[in-house]
């Protein structure tokens, strides 16, 4: 005869099982860095501060040379990105001359990412789409 106690756990295990095998198989994608990616930071202090980025990838590296030009003052800069890493849906990515990190999230199609930085005000935030020709 099983004990209650048995039959619960039993229970219990084949309850938990199906999450675990569903969060197996939604898995974030791994990042295809691509040849270049647009990129906006936004300003959540100031609307008119909206800076476009492209950020062009050196062949074979994980170093991109990026470029931003605030369309409405016509401000430009430029510096080194290095994409760091990605652990699940995370990233991680240094920008060389303010000595900071970008940190985002990769969305489900691979292509597209969001997040912060280091050196933000509150509420601001990037967004990017990776293209690969």
């Amino acid at each position: 005869m099983i004990s209650k106690r048995r039959l619960l756990v039993s229970t219990l295990g084949l309850i938990a099982a199906p999450a675990v095998i569903g969060r197996a198989a939604a898995q974030a994608p791994t990042i295809e860095l691509g040849r270049y990616w647009k990129v906006i930071e936004a300003s959540a202090a100031r609307a008119d501060l909206i800076w476009n980025g492209t950020w062009t990838r050196r062949p074979g590296t994980k170093v991109f040379d990026a470029y931003w030009r605030v369309d409405k003052t016509g401000e430009e800069v430029s510096d080194v990105i290095e994409f760091l890493e990605q652990r699940g849906d995370a990233v991680s990515l240094f920008r060389r001359q303010l000595n900071g990190r970008y940190n985002g999230r990769v969305l489900a199609s691979g292509r597209h990412l969001s997040g912060s930085a280091t050196w933000y005000g509150n509420g601001d935030h990037w967004t990017a789409e990776i293209f690969a020709g």
